[in-house]
């Protein structure tokens, strides 16, 4: 003797995907928040890349860098023949304005529903990361221009070599989104079950 027990109870096709919905927006809504505060916290972002950079500068051309402030603007000051120069970061130089902006652009994609967020979150963290380090790369590069040939050198290399440096990277980046992201989430079935007690 068998009976069949009612079919359990399962979620319909759209109330599951107004949940996933949601739930992709709110993820989403949160890494554009956290892009938002990059940008807003910009002048923390500088003296942090002060800090980094005065170290590398020191272990790699310099002597006794140190972060520092210049007329309130986070620089790294350094010795090199017998001088002592520093090299100012902007805000047109922070690194917040490129990896918030990149957070940001990745957060607008997470709410797009047929794109796996697993994507777009790595995409999201390589682009992010590879502005930074190209950053911290310029940063440094500058220092060793202003070292070996003045103002007049770096003036040229701040204008050319590191513009043309960032605008690699934001291509680069914007080629990571390209070749990670577009591979679209499959449909999901939900599929009622019977259970059978003997």
């Amino acid at each position: 003797m068998s009976t069949i027990a009612p079919d359990a109870p399962a979620p319909s096709r759209p109330t599951a995907r107004r949940l996933l919905t949601a739930a992709r927006i709110l993820l989403g809504l949160a890494v554009v928040a956290i892009g938002i505060l990059f940008l807003v916290k910009e002048y923390s972002a500088r003296l942090l890349e002060a800090q980094v950079g005065a170290w590398l500068v020191d272990a790699l051309f310099a002597t006794n860098a140190l972060p520092s402030l210049s007329a309130g603007t986070p620089a790294v000051v350094f010795g090199v023949h017998d001088t002592f120069l520093a090299l100012r970061i902007t805000i047109e130089c922070s690194i917040a304005l490129y990896a918030g902006s990149i957070v940001i652009f990745g957060g607008l994609l997470l709410m797009l529903p047929r794109l796996r967020t697993v994507r777009v979150i790595v995409a999201t963290a390589l682009g992010a990361g590879l502005m930074i380090l190209l950053n911290q790369v310029r940063i440094v590069g500058l220092a060793w221009v202003l070292s070996e040939h003045g103002r007049d050198g770096f003036e040229w290399a701040h204008s050319l070599g590191g513009s043309f440096l960032m605008t690699a990277g934001l291509v680069v980046s914007l080629g990571v989104f390209l070749g990670i992201v577009p591979r679209r989430r499959p449909r999901r079935r939900f599929r009622s079950t019977r259970k059978t007690v003997r």
